[in-house]
């Protein structure tokens, strides 16, 4: 069932892509947003005892949504070379952003995946709670900017690294404003819903939801210019150097379940691989944005 809801995610993800590629940006929303309307409809009206069911009803009604609009509005699609625009090469594009996209859904939600997989229920409510507490107002804010300046960045005709590394340095401190906002609002929300006092909070692990939401952040920048201006070349490069973090990811986090380490150290050994993955997804894609700037000067 977590697969499935995986995969109909990432299918959700591609298709609000490609919305917001043809500038259909209310479309675009409604395949990033319109399945949690549907989730919080359905809590309080029919399944209020089975969350996992209504996640994969949700994602599958607003992805058949989606489908349907996409045959309605792109039906007669050229074959061929037309204009300016080489559709063979645009499906090629296609298909790398959808590669992406898997692995960057199982970044985000891999290791509750494989920790349910394997039955440890404290493990993961102990990390949902933490990043459910801890990450939404961060990750939330860069949701938006990133669906503000990607627009931006494709209607520019040039591109230099100095507005690149200005980028960078605008976001890591925008990010380490809101991480420090999460962080009270978190504490807050742990002492008056879960009763959880100030002296008791797991500190290593909010200090490892807290970075790994400003890595996250600071990857904003790498990941658009590298989706915007990156060549097909690149795109496929990335995405299997994504690939084999991502497995790498998953074996770690499968030996850490499997190990007779203590609950309380696995939970943050689990929450440092998860940071530490996200930052190798940055410096992946750092490697290969600052490429298409070396392209652009030959």
């Amino acid at each position: 069932m977590y697969f499935i809801v995986l995969n109909v995610f990432s299918v959700v993800i591609f298709l609000s892509s490609i919305y917001r590629a043809n500038q259909k940006y209310t479309i675009a929303q409604l395949a990033t947003n319109g399945w949690k309307i549907v989730v919080v409809a359905l809590f309080f009206i029919l399944f209020q005892d089975k969350m996992l069911q209504l996640l994969v009803i949700s994602l599958a009604f607003i992805a058949i949504l989606l489908i349907g609009l996409y045959l309605k509005n792109f039906r007669n699609i050229p074959s061929e070379e037309k204009g300016n625009y080489n559709f063979k090469e645009l499906r090629k594009t296609g298909l790398a952003f959808f590669l992406h996209n898997m692995t960057l859904t199982s970044a985000i939600y891999g290791e509750q995946f494989i920790i349910n997989l394997c039955g440890n229920e404290t493990i993961s409510s102990e990390l949902f709670m933490y990043f459910a507490v801890f990450s939404p107002i961060i990750l939330s804010a860069n949701g938006f900017i990133g669906f503000i300046i990607g627009p931006k960045l494709r209607a520019k005709k040039e591109i230099f690294r100095s507005e690149y590394n200005k980028l960078q340095v605008k976001l890591l401190g925008f990010a380490i404003v809101m991480s420090l906002i999460s962080l009270g609002a978190g504490i807050l929300l742990l002492d008056w819903y879960k009763g959880i006092p100030m002296n008791q909070v797991n500190v290593a692990l909010v200090i490892c939801v807290l970075i790994c939401c400003v890595i996250r952040t600071v990857y904003t920048a790498s990941s658009l210019y590298l989706g915007v201006f990156g060549s097909n070349k690149h795109l496929y490069k990335t995405a299997g150097l994504n690939w084999g973090a991502l497995i790498g990811y998953i074996t770690l986090v499968l030996l850490s379940l499997i190990s007779n380490i203590a609950i309380e150290i696995i939970i943050v050994v689990i929450a440092s691989l998860t940071t530490l993955h996200w930052l190798i997804r940055l410096i992946i894609s750092h490697s290969y944005a600052v490429k298409v700037f070396i392209d652009e000067k030959n």
